[in-house]
């Protein structure tokens, strides 16, 4: 796509750029999911059984496959740097999500408090579109895990911290990532008690 010279953007291009994010999301989910399964050595051994049994030889792209999906021990370190050839496109679908997600997600009483609702008080900030740190932080206060398949799960902050724990300097996007991790917690326990009440 890059060859091309694709724009990714959700405004404009909005079907490719939906369905490059879902790919790109189905291949974590799927690398995140492969990581959590501890025997990968037999599963891969039964799979170039079953692979030469019913093709009469051996998968061509076996030794790669077998190699790929060793590596994933750490997906999300592994993850970085797959997606470094692909990082300008990534950041440009990301990037063009900023004013749309942001105000979706904001509570009624932020955006009373913010003026957003209002034509008379501060028009330069209606609906003004932030930068990608603050999508990010909204992104993880909103939720406290995501879907893989069926009733597997990631604890979306742990997988976070403990990728950024690897780095050198990145303790303060831990603490942000933790705070994120308590408002998500929050906002949930405040989500059931209405819903109970209600």
């Amino acid at each position: 796509m890059d060859a091309f010279q694709v724009d990714l953007d959700i405004s404009t291009n909005f079907e490719l750029t939906k369905h490059y994010l879902d790919l790109v999301t189905t291949y974590v989910s799927l690398m995140v999911l492969l990581s959590r399964v501890e025997d990968r050595k037999a599963v891969l051994g039964l799979f170039n059984a079953a692979y030469e049994i019913v093709h009469g030889s051996p998968d061509q792209s076996f030794p790669r496959l077998g190699s790929m999906i060793m590596d994933y021990d750490i997906p999300f370190k592994k993850l970085c740097e797959e997606f470094v050839p692909h990082s300008r496109l990534l950041a440009q679908a990301i990037n063009s999500l900023i004013p749309v997600y942001i105000p979706r997600n904001v509570s009624a009483d932020k955006w009373r408090s913010e003026q957003k609702l209002t034509l008379v008080g501060n028009p330069a900030l209606l609906l003004k579109p932030d930068n990608f740190n603050k999508l990010f932080l909204n992104a993880l206060e909103s939720s406290w895990v995501i879907p893989l398949f069926r009733d597997e799960v990631v604890h979306i902050h742990q997988y976070i911290w403990s990728f950024f724990d690897t780095l050198k300097g990145y303790s303060k996007r831990i603490s942000e990532v933790k705070d994120a991790y308590n408002q998500a917690v929050q906002k949930r326990v405040i989500i059931i008690v209405s819903v109970e009440s209600f």
